[in-house]
């Protein structure tokens, strides 16, 4: 993994701004033109448009932020009804997620159909709406929910932390998502990710040039207890979490290394080089 990062605070809120307002923008028309869709209950084109809608703020992400995201592991990518649960550091990924499966069923908060246009347009997509405040029975509707949408062939997408976490910080797993699973009776996909180097969560500034990974890892079967379920969901997402923190520290610490011999002229005196490119590119780079 590479370490790019545009560090010129004004550069970094222009940017930003600039990503943002072409958000919205987009956002807004995308759902003005699903609203018809929605109220009639066209779910498929209403799926289109919503993964059309993925897809270009991806392409936004990459064009205005210059970011870039490796995707790892796709021999563990679920095909047709699964369970995928993840880590939530951004609200880039359910975005990522809705481009990558094609039939994506995420359990969201309720609280999002206040938002203008929202309301009728979740509920048609097929989302899986929950209420913060916990309301009784509600793990068991949800449930019975997820296991209508898996026969459906779609995916359940769930981030059982609750709400969205700063990089490097965790939150106790809710235990709501094991119900999901028993309920099932199906392997359990994860997800790791730290799309919240790009994208931090309820930011208006972004971090533009930077890098981030979604990996998939191998599932867990069925058929565990709630207690070994939770353990083996926890043990998983954080080894792979901590891995991608690892990897970025040591990223981070060689672009320091190699920025500080750029600036001396190299250790010996002679014009620095950039390792991983031959010679003669070594010459034509600016000292």
């Amino acid at each position: 993994m590479n370490v790019v990062h545009d560090k010129d605070p004004a550069m970094r809120f222009l940017r930003s701004t600039l990503f943002n307002l072409a958000f919205y923008g987009f956002t807004l028309i995308l759902a003005l033109a699903a609203t018809p869709f929605a109220l009639i209950g066209a779910r498929i084109p209403l799926r289109r448009l919503f993964r059309f809608w993925a897809g270009g703020t991806l392409a936004l992400t990459r064009g205005l932020l210059g970011a870039r995201i490796e995707i790892r592991g796709r021999a563990h990518m679920p095909q047709g009804g699964a369970l995928i649960i993840g880590n939530h550091q951004s609200e880039l990924d359910g975005i990522l997620m809705a481009r990558l499966t094609p039939e994506l069923a995420p359990v969201a908060m309720a609280e999002l159909e206040r938002y203008p246009f929202f309301g009728p347009i979740l509920r048609a997509l097929g989302f899986l709406l929950v209420r913060t405040e916990g309301e009784r029975g509600q793990s068991a509707a949800v449930a019975e929910a997820a296991r209508a949408a898996v026969a459906e062939g779609r995916q359940v997408l769930i981030y059982p932390e609750g709400r969205l976490m700063p990089v490097g910080e965790r939150a106790p797993m809710r235990s709501g998502v094991w119900r999901i699973y028993h309920a099932l009776q199906a392997p359990a996909h994860l997800v790791a990710q730290d799309l919240g180097r790009i994208w931090p969560r309820r930011e208006w500034v972004k971090n533009p040039g930077a890098q981030a990974v979604l990996e998939f890892l191998p599932p867990i079967p069925p058929g565990l207890g709630k207690e070994d379920f939770m353990l083996e969901v926890e043990r998983r997402l954080e080894a792979a979490v901590s891995a991608l923190e690892a990897e970025h520290a040591a990223a981070c610490a060689s672009a320091d290394s190699d920025s500080g011999r750029l600036a001396r002229g190299g250790e010996s005196g002679e014009p620095a080089t950039r390792p991983g490119l031959p010679a003669p590119a070594q010459e034509m780079l600016p000292r």
